[in-house]
């Protein structure tokens, strides 16, 4: 299966899987990406919710490097690791992440 207008197979559909577990599980994740302009990043986040958009699954995440939310694009996501589980805290929630969205 492919969807249309994405690098998206079924090849990936285990990592979909895992992440989702990940959010479940309160699993702090070790990632390798890769960025929009090509460049390859390493982040530890604490995933907190999958989003499709339609063309792309997107990961909503509290990003330790950045100390803020951002967005990971699946298919972008080149490796993944757990390292420890997190504690949901204020600030670093899901319902923060749309809180703050609210207030722009």
């Amino acid at each position: 299966m492919r969807l249309p207008g994405t690098r998206w197979t079924t090849a990936r559909a285990p990592r979909l899987d895992a992440l989702d577990a990940a959010v479940e599980a309160l699993d702090r994740l070790s990632i390798h990406y890769e960025a929009l302009e090509g460049a390859e990043t390493e982040r530890v986040i604490r995933p907190l919710g999958l989003w499709f958009w339609g063309k792309v699954w997107t990961l909503v995440s509290w990003c330790e490097l950045r100390d803020d939310f951002r967005m990971f694009r699946v298919d972008r996501i080149d490796a993944m690791e757990p390292v420890g589980k997190f504690r949901p805290e204020r600030g670093k929630r899901l319902s923060d992440f749309y809180d703050e969205k609210d207030r722009r």
